[in-house]
């Protein structure tokens, strides 16, 4: 059986919807379900503006995923920027981890996206694998929860109010340590791999 990565980015279409915090859980909630059941793993990268996603597990379950998250109107401008048949997973225990809005990730899809459609994009789509894998492995060993659940919450301030406007407190809140460093670590490796 062959073991694949895929990796898309896309533009969301919830930047501006006072329930984006809600369709964002929903969309991990089905992800978590559907990825269990097919044995995919991953993460899933937001931005402000945008989407990035690694799938990993086997071709057909990765692809039949891919095929729904594709049809999903909460996004649009997909693109395909990585599909690879690997030998080890970066994502093992997580059925859909998260990594949400921080400067380090908006800089991270900035830098894919600037690939695109260099013949470069590749590998910086690997770069930016391994850097939502570091981010994840960086959490503290006591705050892991079971795979279905783990999640990085690194709202920015204009994310952290409700819609009524109180203050908005995630229950599964990890930090995310210094993202100047985390992003300077990144382009860096992507530069290296480049040259």
């Amino acid at each position: 059986m062959s073991i694949v990565r895929l990796v898309y980015i896309s533009t969301s279409l919830l930047a501006h919807d006072p329930n984006e915090r809600r369709q964002i859980d929903d969309i991990l909630l089905t992800s978590r379900r559907n990825n269990d059941a097919f044995k995919v793993t991953g993460a899933l990268l937001a931005t402000d503006h945008g989407f990035a996603q690694v799938l990993e597990g086997e071709r057909d379950a990765v692809e039949a995923t891919y095929a729904r998250i594709v049809r999903d109107p909460r996004h649009r401008d997909i693109a395909l920027i990585l599909s690879d048949s690997i030998e080890a997973r970066k994502f093992p225990e997580w059925a859909m981890a998260y990594i949400g809005p921080s400067q380090s990730a908006d800089e991270a899809v900035a830098h894919v996206t600037n690939m695109i459609p260099a013949s470069q994009s590749g590998e910086a789509a690997r770069g930016l694998a391994t850097f939502m894998s570091q981010m994840l492995a960086r959490q503290s060993p006591a705050r892991r929860t079971p795979s279905r659940w783990k999640v990085i919450r690194s709202w920015p301030a204009k994310m952290a109010q409700t819609s009524s406007g109180s203050a908005w407190k995630p229950s599964l809140a990890i930090s995310v340590h210094s993202a100047a460093t985390e992003a300077a670590s990144f382009a860096a490796s992507v530069e290296r791999s480049t040259t």
